[in-house]
């Protein structure tokens, strides 16, 4: 929350990286077992919208399914949403190359 230097309830990059060398974040880290080099994919895996904030909340999240060894529904979860965004990937291709047959 501290990172959120204008109030609008979300951290951009800089925002971010100017709280990742600070204590609160580095003991976070630990908890996590990431170190500083960690910080812009951290960012990455935070900004779930792809709109380049991270929200308090997304933060919160994520940290808490970083934390410790991956359990079997967290692999199988990545495994579903994988296979599902290749079968979406699938159909745009086949319904793109229809289009471009006419």
């Amino acid at each position: 929350e501290r990172a959120d230097t204008d109030g609008d309830g979300k951290v951009n990059w800089e925002q971010f990286e100017g709280q990742f060398h600070s204590d609160d974040m580095q003991d976070t880290l630990k908890l996590m077992d990431l170190d500083a080099s960690a910080a812009e994919p951290l960012f990455k895996l935070l900004d779930v919208d792809e709109v380049g904030t991270v929200s308090f909340e997304d933060f919160i999240d994520v940290c808490v399914h970083l934390r410790g060894p991956p359990r079997s529904i967290d692999l199988m979860t990545a495994v579903y949403e994988h296979r599902r965004a290749a079968k979406r990937f699938c159909r745009q291709l086949r319904s793109i190359q229809r289009k471009l047959r006419c």
